[in-house]
């Protein structure tokens, strides 16, 4: 059986805030995920904790492959809890551990590689993702294996990718973020990872719109709570009604994450 370890990047603070809104946590949401895909021993990384210690490249081998979630923390902000996890980025490319992110998942590994992330003069990108634009290698990558048509997800972050580290290939965009899927290598290591939530499901994108609703009046996306309570309303008619996408396929929905973890297999 292979073994995984999975790296929580939010705080316990973050975390708490998620399932106060009955979300799921980063942990138990990847690893929710992970079983509906296969049999995995699944262990979890907390470097945000105050009694976390560094783990070395050695102890990392260990591992069949290490997967990074989401957080609601910035790279260029908070660096008692960023710095460690940067670290702990270049330790496991080291390592030659296959490595997968969503979202801050991918922004650390850029840092930790040598690109650059930065906020958003746009502000947020949440909810039902635009459609991806593929790029050409990302046709030919495994990660995109069985995904047809128009590709979409679930998504919410509010930093970007502004510039690429050396050795890296640019997998998918879409009409808001020019960078939505890539692939890493640095240091002898493979990352693969994408910046929207293929480990969301319909209930976790509600609760995170209900957990963010301040942060997304004030930051301008909604002009007001009616424009807010509008918005959400029409989510989850379209949620119901909407049969045939993406969030009502788990199968489908997993594609990213599962097509990862069948390439450890090789």
């Amino acid at each position: 059986m292979k073994k995984l370890l999975i790296i929580e990047g939010n705080t316990d603070e973050d975390s708490l805030s998620i399932e106060k809104f009955k979300g799921l946590s980063y942990v138990p949401l990847f690893t929710k995920a992970i079983k509906s895909i296969g049999n995995y021993e699944i262990d979890a990384l907390y470097p945000t904790r105050e009694d976390f210690k560094q783990v070395s490249i050695e102890e990392l081998k260990k591992y069949d492959g290490i997967l990074w979630t989401g957080s609601a923390l910035s790279v260029n902000e908070s660096a008692k809890y960023v710095d460690p996890q940067i670290l702990l980025c270049k330790n496991a490319f080291e390592s030659h551990v296959p490595i997968y992110g969503s979202c801050w998942g991918l922004q650390v590994a850029v840092v930790a590689a040598g690109g650059k992330v930065s906020a958003f003069k746009k502000g947020y990108e949440v909810g039902i993702m635009k459609e991806l634009n593929v790029t050409k290698e990302g046709k030919e990558h495994y990660l995109f294996k069985n995904k047809s048509g128009a590709i979409s997800s679930f998504c919410v972050h509010r930093d970007y990718i502004e510039e690429l580290p050396t050795n890296s290939t640019l997998l998918a965009s879409n009409e808001f973020c020019p960078v939505q899927a890539l692939e890493i290598n640095y240091k002898g290591g493979i990352f693969v990872g994408v910046q929207y939530h293929p480990e969301f499901d319909s209930a976790q994108m509600l609760s995170t719109y209900k957990r963010l609703e301040k942060k997304l009046i004030q930051s301008g996306y909604f002009k007001n709570n009616d424009e807010y309570k509008n918005e959400i309303r029409a989510l989850e008619e379209e949620l119901v009604n909407n049969k045939k996408a993406f969030y009502n396929n788990e199968k489908y929905r997993l594609l990213e994450i599962s097509n990862w973890l069948e390439n450890l297999e090789k």
